[in-house]
């Protein structure tokens, strides 16, 4: 059975625009939003910790109890946001390290004179190389597709993503292919509307 695709994208992105789509995808993914909110609430818990620990020790002598909650204040304050610093620079490390694994993976797998397509039909989406269909992801499990600059983004899970130029269609187009996918899943996935040149 030939069924006949409703678009077909054929360009390869380059290593600045594949890291560029896969870092924005990443920041997307439900997993590592988790861990940006898993490292914003730990700052504020420890600190609370502290202020408690604060009003509940007893009173050193000599010195004033107020002089010692300001000063444990402060200290609570400066932790939480080197805490919550540290959290925001390693979760962004951790996002620029896995899209440059990604592409390394993609640069490996994939031959340079390889033909490779992506071909996008009314319930899937198929990548072929050289007439083998590589991979199939059933629409049904998009999460979300946006615009990023010239890029199309589409999030299927946190490891599997589209990254397509609006310019490498050679069949077709990506607001087909976007409708197609809200039909198939029941939900609207285009997160953000402009294109942006």
């Amino acid at each position: 059975m030939n069924e006949e695709p409703i678009a077909v994208y054929e360009v390869k992105p380059s290593e600045a625009e594949f890291l560029q789509g896969a870092c924005f995808l990443l920041r997307k993914s439900p997993k590592l939003r988790n861990l940006r909110v898993f490292g914003c609430v730990l700052p504020v818990l420890a600190g609370l910790f502290f202020l408690f620990r604060a009003f509940t020790w007893e009173e050193i002598p000599g010195r004033r109890p107020v002089v010692h909650v300001y000063m444990l204040c402060i200290f609570c304050a400066v932790f939480m946001g080197i805490l919550a610093f540290l959290s925001f620079f390693v979760t962004n490390r951790a996002i620029i390290r896995t899209a440059k694994n990604a592409y390394a993976q993609q640069k490996m797998s994939v031959p340079e004179k390889a033909e490779r397509k992506t071909l996008f039909f009314r319930d899937r989406v198929e990548t072929w190389q050289d007439g083998v269909t590589l991979t199939c992801v059933p629409y049904g499990k998009a999460n979300g597709a946006w615009y990023d600059g010239s890029l199309c983004l589409v999030l299927f899970s946190y490891n599997i993503f589209g990254i397509y130029r609006a310019d490498g269609f050679s069949q077709g187009t990506f607001e087909a292919v976007l409708q197609a996918m809200e039909t198939q899943t029941g939900r609207k996935l285009l997160k953000n509307s402009k294109v942006q040149k």
